[in-house]
């Protein structure tokens, strides 16, 4: 008897995974539902009749996969179906736990197993070479681990010549990633980077998404157990995402999250204590503080924001929420300046939003910031706000407070590791952008508490920000789940 399951939306993610799955003999789609009623009694693959979430309460029982890519989105029709439909969320299946084995069944791999003396490092940057968080860390780690003299360091990219990496290069494999608009495109992915890690073997793959990187090297694991080491780097602080992860835990050899609450996220879903550690990722930060404050209550409290400038509606990084901010300080008639650096999708919607408010001369989108020039630009400001609803370990808001800058954060993940609340920042409630308003009011009317708490943030960061310590937890990690021959004796 075929096993009846139900779709939860209806966009091409949804729409890929439904033609895939009637490639499986043993699986039906009953239904695909959609909360949009736009969509309600349209087709997609040209035979699914896309329902109303109000048939839920009639077909309870199903398995049910919600395909948004979105944390916060998947999250919240979670909640909307427990409670709304009192569906058994027991029930629910992973993208990834459908897909992979379609992948699998679909390789047809002629490349043979390696056979090198020595075993490849390799780290993962397959969604590209650019200059966000996951991929400086990548570029500074790889980078580092040459320097020391580890053997055979690889980064694997989409992308053939990284113009960022400095004297000290690791070698980069480029191996070719189609966007993943249709079913072929996937397997195509798939069988590109099982292709790679058989030719690679023997390696220690590093990965940092759980994306069809991970499925795939955890494919080659699952064969060839002692010639694969998998590690994964969990960058993201959700409850999905930890159930994404989970999903591999047999083929994985140690899950490395960016702060404790990862850890302790990873230990819920039942990944043993022996196979997931925690680190702190380094960065640039002076041991002595220099710097100055607007201490002149006659001058305006300088806030700076460093991030990604994702959609104006809301999303991870909560741009709509940084508006509602800015309008909040505005109608306190609070005396501020906020400098906003990044680039995205929703600057060209903010900018228009501020204009129209006449808050032009308060407010300063400075675009894309060289690397290079992040310590100043946090040495000028006396405030760092951040408001996404969720993260792995802001490495915005620790360089803020290595250059002594207040932070004022919404309560994500490592938010407690790093700021005690009061002293040397603050935390409030995710989506509290009022909250964040009244810390602001109140350090703008105490602007020598400023400086106090600014030294403080600096204080508490410093320890955990030298690269030497976190390069001796990489090669004390590399030596146990690697082999010894990729390192060079000194």
């Amino acid at each position: 008897m075929k096993e009846k399951l139900i779709i939860y939306g209806a966009g091409n993610r949804e729409k890929n995974l439904c033609e895939l799955l009637m490639e499986v003999p043993d699986m039906d789609v009953f239904c695909v539902v959609d909360s949009d009623p736009k969509k309600w009694g349209k087709k997609l693959c040209g035979c699914f009749e896309i329902k109303t979430p109000e048939t839920l309460r009639d077909v309870q029982g199903m398995r049910i996969c919600i395909t948004a890519h979105n944390s916060r989105a998947i999250q919240a029709i979670r909640e909307k179906l427990d409670k709304e439909y009192q569906y058994d969320m027991g029930l629910e299946v992973g993208y990834e736990e459908l897909v992979w084995p379609i992948f699998e069944r679909d390789i047809r791999c002629q490349v043979s197993l390696g056979s090198k003396q020595g075993t490849s490092i390799i780290f993962d940057s397959y969604m590209g070479l650019g200059l966000g968080g996951i991929e400086a860390w990548t570029r500074d780690i790889s980078t580092a681990l040459v320097d020391r003299g580890w053997k055979d360091v690889r980064i694997l990219s989409d992308q053939s010549a990284p113009p960022f990496l400095g004297r000290s290069m690791p070698v980069i494999d480029r191996v070719e990633r189609v966007e993943d608009n249709g079913t072929e495109d996937g397997k195509k992915n798939f069988r590109n980077l099982v292709g790679y890690f058989m030719k690679m073997a023997p390696c220690t793959i590093i990965t940092s998404r759980p994306n069809v990187e991970l499925m795939a090297a955890c494919t080659v694991k699952r064969k060839y157990p002692e010639q694969i080491k998998v590690i994964s780097v969990i960058h993201m602080g959700t409850l999905d995402t930890y159930r994404r992860y989970a999903l591999f835990k047999e083929y994985v050899d140690l899950y490395i999250g960016v702060s404790q609450d990862i850890k302790d996220g990873m230990l819920e879903q039942g990944i043993a204590e022996d196979k997931v550690t925690a680190m702190a990722c380094p960065f640039s930060c002076d041991k002595f503080l220099h710097r100055s404050y607007t201490t002149d209550r006659r001058s305006p409290i300088c806030i700076g924001y460093a991030g990604r400038l994702d959609s104006i509606s809301p999303d991870q990084k909560r741009m709509d929420l940084i508006l509602s901010l800015i309008g909040e300080l505005a109608d306190r008639h609070i005396h501020f300046k906020m400098e906003i650096a990044g680039d995205g999708p929703a600057k060209e919607a903010m900018e228009r939003s501020v204009k129209e408010k006449g808050l032009e001369q308060k407010i300063t989108f400075l675009g894309s910031v060289d690397r290079e020039d992040i310590p100043d630009f946090w040495k000028r400001q006396d405030i760092c706000i951040n408001l996404s609803d969720f993260e792995g370990r802001s490495i915005s808001v620790i360089e803020a407070m290595g250059n002594g800058t207040v932070p004022i954060v919404t309560l994500t993940s490592g938010i407690r590791e790093d700021i005690e609340d009061g002293k040397s920042g603050y935390h409030v409630p995710i989506g509290d952008y009022r909250s964040m308003a009244d810390r602001i009011q109140y350090l703008e009317k105490d602007r020598i508490r400023i400086k106090k708490m600014g030294q403080a943030a600096h204080d508490m960061i410093y320890p955990k920000s030298r690269s030497s310590s976190h390069l001796m937890f990489w090669e004390g990690v590399l030596k146990k789940y690697g082999q010894t021959r990729s390192w060079m004796d000194r």
